[in-house]
């Protein structure tokens, strides 16, 4: 009975679709697998088990979906915004961003059931939102509330339960928190882009804003003035607008000042209009007013920001391209100095770019380094829906993507423009991705992930298809993104069903890798990626709609990679303890009747029930522990493929594996196929990860030869090669 012997050297090809199982021929099938689930693939080849996620907070409202974003002032100083209905928080150092704090020294029942906390000179409000930490005895307080202000040292929790008696200990501070006007609806359409500590939001239905940091826990968030009063001297601006028109007549009452505007036929909209601008020409002289009230069709009050050349009525004028009539720009970037922004309901095509160094000046000009008011001519009409600035600006549509450019060495300025065809692919309302000299963006369907790059030898941009090989791994649609730089370039996706996929993207090393991350009674609905809080690589944060208890919770958690026993965090949705030894674990209201698995010293406990916040009974007590849902990491080869001598194949022969060597890396527990591997795991000292081969003999036959691979303990596993010694022939 003849053997054979395949390797397996890397899994650079991450998880392929069913439709390619007949594709032996192909050069990376044999480092594509059938599964890839809870795995990431590294960018050396091989795959190891994700971290665990460690539970932050629960969302203000977990009835309405939020959307985190980033907010990077520095490398050593970045934030993740939950961005919700009517709001902003924060996140930072790994928590939930809070104004100073004050000492609690008390907890009680305040006669109706509530916590009722002692917090000396507290100096909040009723209604204020609240952070609390720290509190032993009365666990249960530790969490968001919002509460009620008894007097200038009491307050009660809303909504809270007293159940134990406080010990010591704990913390109170006022939860940072911005209004704002976008409604949970709008929140994934929302574009924006960032310049040191101002970040510029863009959205069609909404006047584009700036969220500016006015220090390490204050923002405020504030509409954007594309105006300034130039009068009675000194330099102003205005704009942008649209063409000039002359099928009607606007006459301003004065030339300064606020003034009536009156129309000779129907042209104000109420309440659309106000707030807009408009531009009227008396001779050679523009004038411009902001519009305040309207009183009817014809007829509106304004403020004049750009004195008007006369009193009578003007047959030209411009109406202001931004407005709630109109709609706002959906796009926005930064390219050659200038803050770009573009597509808007009623202009889709068209972008605008600032003045040279002044980003809210769009005064109409065609003077070098004035502002840019350019509409692209495409067969199709498509609004712009993302800008990425590198060699070219280049702006994607739902058909088509361009390249925006001026003179083969010169900037783009109002007379130098140029526009070219890209390559022919749709785009979704996703933000696209710089990643050296490749753009990656998500096609108009949402179930193709492109790349798109120049081919020297057609002198065009193209844009292979990266899920061609996996296209089962996007089905129901990519619905957000964030990419990771550090350590290991990670493109992450959010399907529309809440699993989040993981392309592990080092087109250098000809790694295309997807993976998908499944969460126990969850399923992801953001993603957003900063600096870590160490300064040596990102942080990816997730915002995850589980059921706990047959209740529905948001929750916001990040991938911890560095906090766990073993770096990597064992458990999801977990909490950390570090302390003096004990045989309780509290603090865990957040999983609250839910089976959580323990990892203690570093070894694993049996799984408990969490119980009024509590984990018990731990034997041997524990000084280092994670609590969380557990989470198997899974994998799946296909039907394994040697060829023989005269191309000959092995397809459709019986095959049993005589033995497989998984060459493992800093491992500790891995069942394969249905043998599982035990590592030391006694209580009595913490076990030693394994660094080596794993072997495992006489598997039995069948007629596919897939080979399965599984971590189902909250321990790591990384798995460098297989090799299998193949049975070939009848058994």
């Amino acid at each position: 009975m003849p053997r054979l012997h395949r390797l397996t050297t890397n899994f650079a090809a991450g998880e392929w679709s069913p439709l390619m199982e007949a594709q032996t021929d192909q050069e990376q099938y044999r480092n594509a697998v059938k599964k890839l689930e809870n795995f990431i693939t590294l960018p050396q080849g091989g795959i190891r088990r994700r971290p665990g996620s460690h539970f932050v907070a629960e969302v203000k409202d977990s009835t309405k979906k939020i959307r985190l974003i980033k907010f990077e002032f520095s490398v050593t100083q970045a934030y993740t915004i939950e961005m919700g209905n009517l709001y902003m928080r924060f996140f930072a150092n790994s928590g939930i961003l809070i104004e100073a704090t004050t000492a609690i020294t008390g907890a009680v029942d305040n006669g109706s059931g509530l916590i009722r906390v002692t917090a000396t000179g507290h100096g909040l409000s009723t209604g204020d939102p609240v952070a609390i930490a720290g509190v032993g005895g009365t666990h249960e307080a530790n969490g968001n509330w919002v509460v009620t202000v008894i007097d200038a040292n009491t307050l009660d929790l809303d909504g809270s339960t007293f159940t134990n008696t406080y010990t010591s200990g704990g913390t109170v501070g006022k939860i940072v928190e911005v209004v704002t006007p976008y409604l949970e609806a709008d929140l994934f359409q929302i574009q924006f882009v960032q310049s040191a500590d101002v970040l510029y939001l863009a959205h069609p239905s909404y006047a584009p804003r700036t969220l500016s940091r006015v220090s390490a826990t204050s923002f405020t968030l504030a509409v954007i003035n594309f105006w300034k009063v130039n009068f009675p001297a000194g330099i102003g601006y205005d704009g942008p607008y649209l063409e000039e028109k002359d099928d009607l007549t606007i006459t301003p009452s004065a030339t300064t000042g606020t003034v009536t505007l009156t129309a000779s036929a129907a042209f104000f909209d109420d309440p659309g209009h106000i707030g807009a601008l408009v531009r009227l020409k008396h001779g050679a002289t523009w004038g411009a007013a902001r519009i305040t009230a309207v009183a009817s069709s014809t007829s509106a009050t304004a403020d004049v920001i750009r004195v008007f050349g006369a009193t009578t009525a003007s047959d030209t004028y411009q109406e202001g391209a931004w407005s709630d009539f109109r709609g706002y720009p959906g796009a926005v970037s930064f390219y050659e100095g200038r803050l770009y922004w573009a597509g808007s309901t009623f202009r889709p095509q068209t972008f605008w770019g600032s003045a040279v160094g002044n980003f809210v000046d769009h005064t109409p000009s065609v003077t070098d380094g004035d502002a840019i008011d350019f509409t692209i001519d495409a067969n199709e009409v498509n609004i712009i829906r993302w800008m990425v600035a590198g060699k070219f600006l280049v702006m994607g549509t739902a058909r088509n993507n361009f390249n925006v450019q001026g003179g083969s060495d010169t900037p783009i300025e109002p007379t130098n423009i140029r526009v070219k065809q890209g390559s022919g692919h749709g785009t979704a309302i996703l933000p696209a991705v710089r990643v050296g000299g490749v753009i990656l963006f998500v096609s108009w369907s949402g179930r193709k992930l492109h790349e798109l790059v120049f081919d020297f030898d057609t002198d065009e941009f193209v844009a292979p298809d990266l899920t061609l090989t996996a296209e089962h791994i996007t089905l129901g649609g990519i619905t957000n993104i964030a990419f990771q730089r550090e350590l290991n370039n990670t493109y992450w996706a959010v399907r529309g069903d809440g699993v989040l996929l993981a392309l592990a993207y080092l087109r250098e090393q000809k790694i295309v890798s997807w993976s998908r991350q499944l969460f126990t009674n969850g399923i992801v609905e953001s993603v957003a990626v900063i600096p870590h809080p160490n300064g040596d690589r990102e942080q990816t944060w997730l915002s995850i709609k589980r059921t706990i208890g047959g209740a529905t919770k948001r929750y916001v958690e990040y991938l911890d990679d560095v906090g766990g026993f073993y770096n990597e965090l064992g458990p999801d949705s977990a909490l950390v303890y570090d302390g003096a030894a004990t045989a309780t674990l509290t603090g865990l209201h957040h999983l609250e009747g839910e089976t959580v698995d323990i990892l203690g010293d570093g070894s694993v406990y049996t799984q408990q029930v969490v119980t009024n916040g509590e984990v018990t009974g731990l034997d041997p007590t524990v000084v280092k522990a994670e609590v969380g849902l557990p989470f198997t990491s899974k994998g799946k080869t296909f039907r394994p493929e040697v060829t023989r001598g005269g191309g000959e194949t092995i397809q459709g022969v019986p095959i049993a594996d005589a033995s497989i060597i998984m060459r493992v890396d800093n491992t500790l527990g891995l069942k394969i196929a249905n043998t599982v591997v035990d590592f030391p795991t006694n209580l009595d000292s913490s076990p030693v990860k394994f660094t080596g081969d794993i072997k495992v003999s006489r598997l039995g036959w069948d007629d596919l030869g897939e080979l399965t691979f599984e971590q189902s303990k909250p321990l790591p596993a990384t798995i460098l090669g297989i090799i299998r010694t193949l049975e070939i022939g009848n058994p």
